[in-house]
């Protein structure tokens, strides 16, 4: 999950930081600092792509767990 700003004051400057972290299992959390505003951009952009991945297989989940509830076959017919 892309996760939102750090701030951390230098001298007069505020300095935003924008991370990306990754849950892969308890305890285990990867962690990368995204520093410019393209590698932010991209991050976001593999985000929505990853999220809508899984929406897409959510609803595939869910027509075959309807298809065997019914007793349909899962294959085509040939």
């Amino acid at each position: 999950m892309l996760k939102g700003t750090e701030q951390t004051a230098v001298g007069a400057d505020l300095l935003l930081t924008t991370y990306l972290t990754s849950n892969l299992a308890p305890g285990h959390v990867l962690k990368f600092l995204l520093k410019d505003q393209a590698r932010q951009q991209s991050a976001q952009q593999g985000v929505r792509h990853y999220q809508a991945h899984w929406e897409r297989l959510e609803e595939l989940s869910q027509i075959n767990a309807e298809l065997l509830r019914r007793g349909d076959p899962l294959e085509p017919p040939s």
